[in-house]
């Protein structure tokens, strides 16, 4: 009820309940409101443009950005906080970076797709795959991976590594974001590489982990 009496929106609104999330400091709340087929962010008491679709809401660990995926008429808009970036026809929510002021999504062009980074277009693929995206811990790198045809690359800001035979998990990045390790699979053997250079053979159910001097350490999990 509390929420439901802000007097920034106007009346005939009505609160869409699973879609209320809390900042992570507790300082800033959103959530979604609906009217018709017309729909509200509302970010702090303070409404956003009507839009027609709202993708799931996220706010960034640090910083506190609200970000999420909104459509008008035709293609998406990412929205951070209240303003509104980049005309594509995004096809997943925005992932935020750990400093909160970047973000990553991804697009379909036309029947290819793309990862947009701070509003920047990077290579086309036949898929990316959206689980495997990964910004570095000061968010100046980001790396995922990608599919052409029947092989599997690793993008990294500007560059591409690989083909691959297929890759594992995700990527990941030592704390001082100088490192990137990842599990690819080449000759019928999967390897971790890092920085780009095989480091040694695993089976694809091995865990990545950073020690936090920048050591890579290697978790083996029993595969039957």
């Amino acid at each position: 009820q509390t929420i439901q009496r802000i007097p920034n929106v106007e009346g005939g609104w009505n609160l869409i309940p699973e879609s209320v999330i809390i900042s992570p400091d507790c300082t800033h709340i959103a959530y979604k409101m609906q009217r018709g087929i017309g729909i509200i962010v509302v970010l702090d008491g303070i409404p956003s443009r009507v839009y027609r679709k709202v993708g799931e809401l996220t706010f960034s660990e640090n910083h506190n950005q609200l970000f999420y995926r909104a459509r008008e008429l035709g293609a998406w808009y990412i929205v951070r906080n209240y303003r509104p970036y980049n005309f594509r026809e995004f096809i997943a929510d925005p992932i935020p970076s750990p400093n909160g002021y970047g973000w990553a999504a991804v697009f379909k062009s036309p029947i290819k797709q793309q990862l947009c980074v701070n509003g920047k277009d990077s290579p086309t693929f036949d898929e990316i795959n959206q689980q495997s995206i990964r910004f570095s811990p000061d968010s100046k790198q980001i790396a995922y991976f990608a599919r052409r045809g029947h092989h599997w690359y690793v993008q990294f800001n500007d560059k591409t590594a690989g083909p691959y035979e297929d890759v594992a998990q995700a990527p990941v990045y030592d704390e001082l974001s100088e490192q990137l390790a990842y599990i690819a699979k080449h000759n019928g053997q999967w390897y971790v590489v890092q920085n780009h250079e095989p480091w040694t053979p695993v089976n694809d159910a091995a865990g990545l982990q950073f020690h936090p001097k920048s050591h890579l350490r290697l978790k083996i999990r029993p595969t039957f």
